[in-house]
């Protein structure tokens, strides 16, 4: 095991003053399976696990866990709610304070965890090794433009959750790499000697953690869940909502609109069951499970909502779905007819165009480009059209400015994206809550990645709630988009039937 030293923290220290946030690394060779390690590591704590899949299930190059948080924040309607060190709330508590006004969800994180003023060195270490992990709820926006107040708040889900771990774990599957990191906290008064030696007892704990993760559950895969689940709108129901966004299209309110609907169970069993169930039958780009005590966020996404890596914003807009075929044959006839299919083309097509209008209001005159056009990228029981817009930040934004310039995604919404917002308020019966929103991380290097909320599950006290849309256009025909969000929410299903058994 190879460690930072302390000579590099002390020298660190002289030179930038405190407030420091020094990740204290120490490098395992090899790699042990991340889900099972966690389940070692959780501890019945506030913590989170991020792993990444291609379609195919191929494991991505990183995994991370993280624990033991040193700050947590929590948003609803304006007004935070902090836990974890005491030095760090109040320091966090002065920072909101300082901007004397009203402010939205994300330049509250912004100032939470302090990003711009803890000092923090440029360590050669993977993308993500410490930051504030969590979520934006889909009516985070309230904050951002006015869309109206029709929709009852059932769920009461928080507009911000996030946490800042202790300690995180990153695996680096393509390199046979374990980063066991311990984030010292040196403020006033600090005697870095003894945040050093407390952050190698905490390295050394999770390395023994580590060897001895333990086996995930055995999962029961032949389990469908059918019978107890509740929906807050009805087909017949959708069916009309889809009909009265055709009307407002017709009307030249909006090009497109996506509708969504939440689906309702109990649930007495393991969450985390559930987290490994979609791990197996819906690998995806974003896998996540955050555990913020009371409520657990799941999710297997396969959406960038953006990302901000040294410099670079990126977007994927999703548009375009077809169940998988039941051969190869069929499944290449799906893809044939479904990249032919003029409807979906025409809503991609449009999600594009927004995506790009998005990346050009932070970036660099010029530097928009669109890569991987219209390409198809297939999951256990979907596949979708797929496109890859960049851009070069300006140097006068940062990565909370392109959150927000592209928060909520429009292919979660409609375009046009506001008149959307409107009419979604208007058809959908209740709030979206975590649905639509974002999930992700923040970087003190100014790097950020997250995922649009989709094919997630929501656990919280004793129920499980998992919401799933369809884009309508003119073209729409409305019992299929009905059986398109049937179609989306199956293996969400599955996974909590799994969960259950």
């Amino acid at each position: 095991m190879r460690a930072t030293n302390i000579q590099e923290i002390k020298k660190f220290v002289d030179e930038s003053g405190s407030p420091c946030l020094f990740p204290i690394v120490a490098t395992i060779e090899g790699c042990t399976n991340p889900a099972k390690a966690y389940l070692n590591m959780r501890n019945n704590r506030l913590s989170y696990l991020l792993e990444s899949a291609e379609g195919t299930g191929k494991r991505a190059r990183y995994s991370f866990i993280g624990t033991d948080p040193l700050l947590t924040l929590k948003v609803k309607d304006g007004r935070t709610q902090l836990g974890g060190n005491k030095q760090l709330k109040e320091m966090a508590r002065r920072n909101i304070r300082k901007k004397g006004q009203e402010m939205d969800p994300i330049e509250i994180v912004k100032r939470t965890f302090l990003v711009g003023q803890l000092s923090v060195p440029r360590i050669n270490y993977p993308r993500f090794i410490c930051g504030p992990v969590g979520y934006f709820s889909y009516d985070a926006v309230r904050s951002l433009v006015d869309i109206g107040k029709r929709a009852g708040d059932y769920l009461r889900h928080p507009d911000a959750e996030f946490m800042l771990a202790k300690n995180t774990v990153v695996f680096d599957h393509a390199e046979k790499k374990t980063f066991v990191c311990s984030n010292a906290v040196i403020l006033e008064n600090s005697d870095p000697k003894v945040v050093y030696a407390n952050s190698l007892k905490e390295i050394k704990s999770k390395v023994k953690q580590l060897s001895k993760a333990r086996q995930t559950p055995r999962l029961r895969t032949d389990v469908e869940l059918k019978t107890d689940v509740t929906s807050n709108m009805t087909r017949d129901e959708f069916i009309d909502a889809v009909r009265r966004v055709q009307e407002y299209i017709d009307s030249s309110d909006v090009l497109q609109l996506v509708l969504s609907r939440r689906m309702e169970t109990k649930l007495k069993g393991d969450p985390y069951s559930a987290y490994l169930a979609l791990h197996r039958i819906n690998p995806s780009p974003y896998m996540y499970y955050l555990d913020f005590g009371r409520r657990k966020v799941i999710g297997s996404s396969p959406e960038t909502l953006v990302r901000v890596e040294k410099g670079e914003v990126m977007t994927r807009p999703i548009g375009g779905t077809r169940r998988r075929g039941r051969s190869v044959k069929e499944d290449r006839e799906i893809k044939r007819e479904l990249l032919s299919d003029r409807k979906e083309r025409e809503e991609h097509m449009m999600l594009v165009n927004l995506g790009r209008e998005d990346i050009s209001k932070v970036s660099k005159v010029g530097s928009v480009k669109v890569k991987n056009f219209m390409t198809i990228n297939k999951y256990s029981h979907v596949m979708h059209i797929v496109s890859t817009v960049v851009g070069a930040l300006r140097g006068d934004k940062d990565e909370f400015d392109a959150l927000r310039i592209n928060f909520p995604a429009g292919t979660v919404v409609g375009a046009p994206r506001f008149r959307a917002m409107e009419i979604i308020e208007e058809l959908e019966p209740t709030r979206r809550g975590i649905y639509a929103g974002g999930v992700g991380y923040f970087d003190y290097r100014h790097n950020m990645d997250f995922a649009i909320a989709i094919r997630t599950i929501v656990f919280e006290d004793g129920k499980a709630y998992a919401q799933v849309g369809a884009g309508v256009v003119s073209r729409s025909v409305p019992e299929l988009e009905f059986y398109e969000t049937e179609n989306k929410g199956r293996a969400l299903l599955k996974a909590i039937g799994i969960a259950k058994a």
